[in-house]
């Protein structure tokens, strides 16, 4: 009885928790310390050790990110050093974008005004105002040529007015 009870929970906070708004997931992650307007698009894994986890103010998390505090690999030394553990905490500055299924690694800082590519490994400390992507992550471009080369190729529209002619915009726009 025990189990099924601890299911139906577990199932009940997991469809709480997707159907939360945006910026009200990052409430069923206590333990991850964070500022104002925190988006989580989906669903993030804060790993093993969420409390060494910061994000800044106005961080968009995507769906898949993984952040891994620490170090599982130093499992097969644990016959001769039983007691070795790695860990190193994970800070994400302000105004940061962390793009679908990126995975952010121990020891890590994302500076201010970043953003990281979807699919990253990002296994060093990110700089403020750079675009970082790949495996491992590495520096693309800075934040304010992505700033003009993203003006230049825009699809310019006002927020929130998505209905049809939106729609028939962008067909006309890419085709279908």
């Amino acid at each position: 009885m025990r189990n099924l009870f601890l299911l139906l929970a577990t199932m009940l906070r997991l469809f709480r928790q997707r159907t939360a708004s945006e910026t009200e997931r990052i409430a069923y992650y206590p333990d991850v310390e964070h500022g104002r307007d925190v988006r989580l698009t989906g669903d993030v894994n804060f790993g093993s050790e969420p409390f060494l986890v910061s994000l800044g103010s106005r961080v968009t998390i995507a769906d898949g990110v993984r952040f891994i505090t620490h170090d599982g690999a130093v499992r097969v030394l644990r016959d001769e050093l039983p007691d070795l553990h790695l860990y190193g905490p994970i800070k994400v500055g302000d105004d940061v974008f962390i793009g679908v299924s990126a995975i952010i690694m121990p020891n890590v800082s994302i500076g201010n005004r970043s953003i990281i590519g979807a699919g990253s490994v990002v296994t060093r400390s990110v700089p403020a105002g750079e675009v970082w992507a790949g495996v491992p992550a590495r520096r693309i471009r800075t934040i304010d040529e992505y700033r003009a080369s993203a003006i230049r190729e825009s699809f310019r529209w006002e927020p929130g007015d998505y209905g049809p002619r939106w729609r028939e915009e962008l067909v006309k726009r890419f085709g279908q």
